[in-house]
């Protein structure tokens, strides 16, 4: 393996981590209840870079799952418009995080 292709690895396997993190943050939310609008918002900004940061490594189910759910916050059709998006979200993410990330 090249030096390039070891960094390459060394990245997704800290993104993995961190997409671990933030699926516990995803799984921490109450779908059920009100949101803040400030919640709401760092719901937003958290979809946004995680839809980067996925498309960017290569993890594009990943990036479309979570560019779903900053849309459909961003509409804000109704309280609980983002359901559908956010069980998505945590489905592609639960598969994602048990793969080794040098394949």
């Amino acid at each position: 393996m090249s030096a390039l292709e070891d960094r390459l690895v060394s990245l997704k396997a800290r993104f993995l981590e961190r997409a671990r993190d933030d699926l516990r943050t995803f799984e921490a939310i109450d779908t059920s209840a009100p949101m803040a609008e400030c919640d709401r918002q760092n719901l937003v900004n958290s979809s946004h870079k995680l839809a980067g940061l996925s498309g960017t490594l290569g993890y594009s189910e990943i990036s479309a799952a979570a560019s779903a759910l900053e849309s459909a916050l961003i509409s804000g059709a109704g309280e609980h418009s983002f359901d559908a998006e956010l069980a998505c979200l945590k489905q592609v993410l639960h598969g994602a995080t048990k793969v080794d990330p040098a394949n």
